[in-house]
């Protein structure tokens, strides 16, 4: 008789393999909603305040299209870890992404082009991002706000070139959707 697999844990394991950037083949079709699901039930319960397990978890809550979610981890984050620089960016890059994926499907595809990690990640349209907006009670703009705020925080930490210039263009595209609200 076959032994049954536990889901819940495997997905733990496999979450274990993938904060040490190791990730194994065996893993590699789990579902991310069971992830979730282990992480929910299992690591965020014994580690509730690791920044590591919160910003994985934000990650995956991305991936799935829960961006609400993602952005309250992340500003979980943030206040964990004020000075760590991936947190940071990724909760301003979340709000952008709502931003700009809220204006119209054309923007919203391209979004999705660009940013693509692979095929399990949940396409990103305007109603699905309104609805994001809607459940955090913020408008495109204040969502545009707080990309603009986060973007300048990740800037004054210091970035490599490459992605100073990745956030100063990021940061000017913000300005054209928003004039009205300072980008320096």
């Amino acid at each position: 008789m076959a032994k049954s697999i536990n889901l819940p844990a495997l997905a733990e394991i496999r979450f274990y393999f993938i904060m040490r950037g190791v990730f194994h083949k065996n893993f590699a079709n789990l579902p991310t909603e069971e992830i979730i699901k282990a992480i929910e039930e299992n690591l965020l319960t014994k580690y509730p305040n690791r920044w590591l397990i919160l910003y994985k978890l934000a990650m995956f809550y991305e991936e799935v299209g829960r961006y609400a979610d993602s952005i309250i981890l992340l500003g979980r984050c943030v206040e964990l870890e004020p000075e760590e620089l991936r947190s940071i960016f990724k909760l301003a890059f979340v709000y952008y992404r709502l931003t700009q994926a809220e204006t119209n499907q054309d923007v919203a595809q391209a979004i999705n082009r660009t940013f693509s990690i692979d095929d399990r990640r949940v396409k990103l349209d305007p109603n699905h991002a309104k609805s994001e907006l809607k459940i955090m009670g913020l408008t495109s703009e204040e969502a545009g706000k707080n990309a603009i705020k986060y973007f300048r925080n990740a800037l004054s930490l210091d970035p490599d070139d490459q992605g100073r210039a990745e956030i100063q263009s990021i940061l000017n595209t913000l300005h054209d959707r928003f004039p009205t609200i300072p980008i320096d």
